[in-house]
């Protein structure tokens, strides 16, 4: 299991020099953190900070830990405009291997009331099924894909969200896969859910 959280905010200035600015500056004072800094490639003014916390077991200790309070301040003094900060447990380390150049999250939101874990082992098991028919397509090497990490976020504003993080060689990689016909196959059981998903890649 690893904790992370996935912060992002409009810019206010280039977003190049703002990510200049944001890794200049982003280094926790014990060093517990380990992050990358993107902008959303289907919108680019988008800054989005991906951390994980191997210091922290749960989203819970991260979220009321004063590091945590204390990464977040660093990133409001870097821009006026609002952030928006999702933390989550996923199932596997961001980090384990090199951080791809294309970074590709999906998060589907649900009412937290109806997340129940019997709700989520559901989720679980309808996106289990959707990977093994996208496996069709061949082995992540083959298809030009990084490591993939899946979780639950915190409960926000009554919502829980089921996010998927999966790292991509480049863009082309990306539409190739999403343009196939194994992805036309599998994406009715992710529709099934009912559920508004919004997909960035970063």
């Amino acid at each position: 299991m690893a904790v992370a959280s996935i912060i992002s905010f409009t810019a206010s200035a280039p977003s190049d020099t703002i990510i200049k600015e944001l890794t200049q500056t982003l280094h926790p004072l014990d060093g517990s953190a380990r992050y990358f800094v993107g902008t959303a490639v289907q919108e680019p003014t988008t800054i989005q900070i991906t951390s994980e916390w191997p210091a922290f077991s749960t989203t819970t200790d991260l979220s009321s830990s004063s590091t945590f309070r204390s990464f977040i301040e660093v990133i409001h003094s870097l821009t006026p405009t609002p952030i928006t900060i999702v933390i989550t447990s996923l199932n596997k380390s961001l980090f384990a291997h090199s951080i791809s150049p294309l970074v590709e999250y999906v998060k589907t939101d649900f009412p937290a009331q109806s997340v129940t874990p019997e709700f989520q082992k559901q989720v679980e098991a309808d996106f289990a099924r959707f990977e093994s028919i996208y496996r069709k397509r061949g082995t992540a090497d083959e298809s030009g894909e990084g490591d993939l990490s899946v979780g639950w976020t915190e409960e926000q504003n009554n919502v829980r969200s089921f996010l998927v993080v999966r790292g991509w060689e480049n863009m082309g990689r990306f539409e190739e896969a999403v343009q196939s016909e194994v992805f036309k196959q599998c994406i009715p059981i992710l529709l099934e859910w009912g559920a508004p998903f919004k997909l960035v890649s970063g």
